[in-house]
């Protein structure tokens, strides 16, 4: 069996693994955003009013939007670097 050239596994394990654990963080970081907003658009927050909460439920909105979109995004990223990883793996085990 031809030894593998094309390919360090370590390499694009270390990679993927940095490349979750960013997500990861950037969603903590979006939900922390959301739960202070949340939480200062209330009665008791201090920014409550009418037309204000209004404004800032949608702002909430948005932001869920975009981390369903990031979400959607990293799934996709996630199969593009496994599918690289399959065919370069493919291509070192032919040879």
């Amino acid at each position: 069996m031809a030894d593998k050239i094309g390919l360090v596994d370590e390499e694009y394990v270390e990679f993927q693994h940095r490349l979750i654990t960013m997500h990861r963080e950037y969603i903590k970081s979006l939900d922390s955003i959301k739960m202070k907003i949340r939480g200062v658009n209330t009665v008791e927050g201090g920014l409550y009013a009418e037309h204000v909460s209004a404004n800032i439920n949608s702002l909430v909105s948005a932001i869920d939007r975009i981390e369903t979109s990031i979400n959607a995004l990293f799934d996709t990223e996630e199969e593009v670097i496994s599918t690289f990883l399959k065919s370069m793996d493919d291509y070192d085990t032919c040879c």
